[in-house]
């Protein structure tokens, strides 16, 4: 990985997404325009610590190339000292960002897209959802979306309006511990019948997952009992 210059971008805006899960709205400082990048790249954010040196940890971006021409969000988890510490930045407040990076990219072509988001790895997967939509994709998009609850679960209102105005697009929301009963969704874990039933015809299909490990090894020895080739057409992204 080539390193790029670390360059200061301003908080326009930090707000909750979801329980533990936040979201930086940042634009460049440094008088130059912002930066390009693919749907599903990331980028390394800078923060000086307590001892004077400093840190650096890799974040997702959350928005689409098309909508980022003069700023970006990345949606980030708390854990950890780091992450506090980007959760307590304000309107003003400045971070270093380095990127972006990352080969773990949305392909624009007709074939199907059948996202996969364990928790809070749903980050870049929301980048190349709204890519698809806002540039013109018509091909049909699938996400199963999995969380403890709807409480944790990021961007759930806004996954529900994206299929309410585009016809294409079809989320499914898994909650493997409690799920709301006032709205469609899963109260289970993925298995290989929610996955079939959703998609009867798995056939030149493109697969995206991102997640953490087990939740990502268990996509993948779905698939695979499905018939499809990992090798050639899942792309993941580990959390």
């Amino acid at each position: 990985m080539a390193l790029l210059p670390v360059r200061q971008f301003r908080v326009i805006e930090n707000r909750v997404e979801a329980k533990e899960t936040f979201t930086l709205v940042l634009e460049p400082a440094d008088d130059e325009p912002m930066f390009a990048f693919e749907a599903g790249q990331f980028v390394m954010a800078h923060l000086p610590s307590d001892d004077g040196k400093t840190k650096a940890k890799a974040y997702s971006i959350a928005t689409a190339p098309c909508e980022s021409s003069e700023r970006f969000e990345l949606g980030i988890k708390r854990e950890g000292e780091f992450t506090s510490n980007l959760k307590n930045l304000r309107a003003g407040d400045s971070v270093g960002v380095q990127g972006p990076y990352g080969r773990f990219v949305l392909k624009k072509d007709a074939a199907p897209l059948v996202l996969f988001a364990g928790g809070i790895g749903i980050t870049p997967l929301r980048s190349m959802l709204r890519e698809a939509l806002f540039t013109g994709m018509t091909c049909d998009i699938r996400l199963f979306i999995s969380d403890r609850d709807d409480v944790c679960m990021a961007y759930e209102s806004e996954l529900r309006e994206l299929a309410k105005k585009y016809p294409n697009f079809h989320p499914i929301f898994l909650f493997t511990r409690n799920a709301p009963n006032d709205r469609p969704c899963e109260a289970c874990r993925l298995t290989p019948e929610i996955v079939r039933r959703e998609i009867p015809d798995l056939r030149g299909a493109q697969f995206y997952m991102c997640g953490p490990k087990p939740f990502m090894q268990c996509v993948k020895e779905i698939l695979e009992g499905l018939g499809v080739d990992t090798k050639s057409r899942l792309k993941q992204e580990l959390f």
